[in-house]
């Protein structure tokens, strides 16, 4: 097997040239997009740190990344509820994405 040099960065790259982590950042963001379409109020939604210890990922952008979190956000009458997602995106080449399973579990914390 051939490995190609990934430039003065030393960090591992995808097939698109995009480091792991900028991958795994951009699948947060479009997750966070199709998360907010389901959200009561987006508006109120509190997003977790995506590089922080309460967000999962698996893939590295050479297939489908799944980002695994939760966000809390009002629900219809004010009351602040969490939401944890797994949500798997595939990219489709520089800032497209394909959303390929989206599971939402509303829960009270």
């Amino acid at each position: 097997a051939t490995v190609a040099a990934s430039g003065s960065s030393g960090s591992p790259t995808s097939d698109n040239g995009q480091s792991v982590s900028d991958a795994r950042l951009g699948a947060f963001d479009v997750c966070k997009q199709f998360v907010e379409e389901r959200l009561k109020s987006p508006g109120s939604a509190k997003w977790r740190d995506p590089f922080g210890n309460q967000v999962t990922y698996s893939g590295d952008g050479k297939g489908p990344i799944t980002v695994s979190a939760s966000v809390d956000s009002q629900n219809g009458f004010g009351a602040l509820l969490r939401s944890t997602y797994d949500c798997t995106v595939t990219n489709t080449g520089g800032d497209g994405w394909h959303l390929d399973n989206l599971n939402m579990q509303d829960g009270g914390g």
